[in-house]
């Protein structure tokens, strides 16, 4: 049976990588749309009703489901008062990617209006792990992009950081954190996780059904899902 990517986002570039390497790997043309065709392998790519499509239920369903992620609040008097003595990060925007919305106030600022706020947690390192149906496929390390000085707060591409594979040192409770992030929000996809050198601790900020890839990394997803069209 030929595959089919099903993605709600046909502009998406990612979805188009991965079409381009399937077509590559297995010899004929392989198409994408945004609703499932019959006698086909449909591979889904994004979930825009998901609960990783929304960042206050994310954070919800993390705690809810135990899984290590930072302290949340949608109180404004609750933020003001973490803000005397923390820093924290406003979201003002429940569904964006790449950081926008994502407004960092520093310890004794003042707090903006927003539906979600996030105590900030110092990070040394930070990753993006992708799981497809339970399992880890890839670990990605967020870097300075070379000849850059960007702010180390919002690591977005946007703001000159991207991510490697090469020589990776992960930390030892990285990829539990990710599958149990996933679990919580009952999809896969790339789980960005933060880590505290401080206290040798992960904590997972999210779960991106349909992460942005490069070249290389839509190349693994391509492998993976010709395995699984191979194993039926």
């Amino acid at each position: 049976m030929r595959p089919h990517i099903v993605t709600y986002n046909l502009y998406s570039q990612s979805a188009k990588l991965i079409q381009k390497h399937l077509s590559n790997i297995l010899g004929y043309k392989v198409y994408r749309g945004t609703t499932p065709k019959d006698n086909r392998f449909n591979l889904v790519w994004g979930l825009p009703n998901g609960i990783g499509a929304n960042k206050l239920r994310t954070f919800e369903v993390f705690r809810e489901h135990g899984v290590q992620s930072p302290p949340f609040t949608t109180s404004r008097a609750t933020a003001e008062q973490w803000a005397m003595q923390h820093p924290i990060v406003a979201r003002k925007l429940l569904r964006s990617s790449g950081g926008k919305g994502a407004v960092y106030i520093e310890r004794g600022g003042a707090v903006i209006d927003a539906p979600l706020y996030v105590k900030y947690i110092p990070k040394k390192k930070e990753f993006r792990v992708h799981v497809h149906n339970g399992n880890i496929i890839l670990v990605q390390q967020k870097r300075k992009r070379s000849g850059t000085s960007p702010d180390t707060k919002i690591r977005s591409h946007e703001n000159d950081w991207v991510f490697c594979i090469n020589n990776i040192t992960e930390p030892e409770d990285l990829r539990s954190v990710a599958l149990a992030a996933c679990a919580a929000v009952g999809h896969g996809g790339g789980v960005d996780i933060i880590w505290n050198q401080l206290q040798n601790r992960c904590y997972a900020l999210e779960v991106n059904s349909a992460p942005g890839l490069s070249d290389s990394s839509a190349l693994t997803y391509a492998n993976v899902f010709v395995q699984e069209l191979q194993n039926g």
